[in-house]
């Protein structure tokens, strides 16, 4: 499995409460494809949408966007940065 964002331009400002029908409408498909919704963030003025899924590709979140006519920007794949068990370097001077 690989984690996939989904980025989207809405149309319009959208509050958290418009999100959560959207997502409520289109949670019926995730699993057909095998993939699952891990959270999202919407931007300050609601016009921008990063949404983070996990899945076995980026094409399986693909389809669940165009099966559930979910518009979208873009769609890939991230790595986590800083990986688990990395370490960030001390301070100079400690």
């Amino acid at each position: 499995m690989v984690t996939v964002v989904v980025e989207r331009t809405l149309p319009h400002p959208h509050t958290h409460e418009d999100l959560a029908a959207m997502s409520k409408g289109a949670a019926w498909c995730l699993e057909m494809y095998s993939v699952k919704y891990l959270h999202s963030w919407l931007s300050v003025d609601g016009t921008r949408l990063l949404c983070l899924y996990e899945a076995p590709d980026a094409d399986s979140v693909r389809k669940t966007q165009e099966t559930a006519n979910m518009e979208y920007d873009r769609v890939y794949t991230v790595e986590r940065f800083p990986p688990a068990g990395w370490e960030k370097p001390a301070p100079e001077g400690a």
